[in-house]
């Protein structure tokens, strides 16, 4: 269990590919007292995304919060804010790793989400790539997710029941262990 005392605060940041934004960025979290505790980055078109969880105490994270609007008018860079809390959770449950591949279409995303949804499985991150098949002209989709099953699930049958949901959608997928 975190201490009270830590103060959370999630940042969610966008830049031209190539920008010093992002080395502004974490140089203000750091001069104002406060810890990165997580981190995600990514290239998204010409634009690079990036989405901080920030942790300190009450006077750091407030003293972050009063610099960003100075650091969002003298850079390149659109910036959203939110305090949180850190994630207790009462619910024993399994870390598990899913994978599906198919033929790019709408709704993908979406039919696998629901899917979770529907299943009491949470989802703790998600990654999505999308590329052309040269030899056949297509374009196909992967979808990546870590994923909690609580501990109550039985994991063979809940296995079957989503190969078999993938399988009616035209879907390669794989549900195994979050290897660490």
């Amino acid at each position: 269990m975190k201490p009270s005392i830590e103060n959370y605060l999630v940042i969610s940041a966008i830049a031209k590919q190539q920008s010093v934004a992002f080395d502004a960025l974490t140089e203000t979290c750091t001069q104002a007292g406060c810890n990165i505790d997580n981190i995600r980055m990514t290239l998204m078109g010409e634009e690079i995304c990036m989405i901080l969880l920030l942790s300190g105490s009450w006077g750091s994270i407030a003293k972050l919060e009063a610099a960003l609007p100075t650091l969002e008018t003298k850079l390149p860079i659109q910036l959203m804010v939110k305090r949180t809390t850190s994630l207790e959770t009462n619910q024993k449950s399994m870390p598990y790793a899913v994978q599906v591949t198919g033929l790019d279409k709408p709704g993908i995303l979406y039919e696998m989400i629901s899917f979770m949804s529907q299943n009491n499985i949470s989802i703790i991150d998600i990654q999505t790539e999308t590329h052309y098949v040269s030899r056949c002209l297509s374009k196909i989709c992967t979808l990546h997710f870590s994923i909690m099953i609580p501990e109550s699930e039985h994991i063979s049958q809940l296995r079957d029941k989503f190969l078999i949901y993938c399988e009616d959608r035209n879907l390669d997928a794989i549900l195994d262990p979050l290897k660490y």
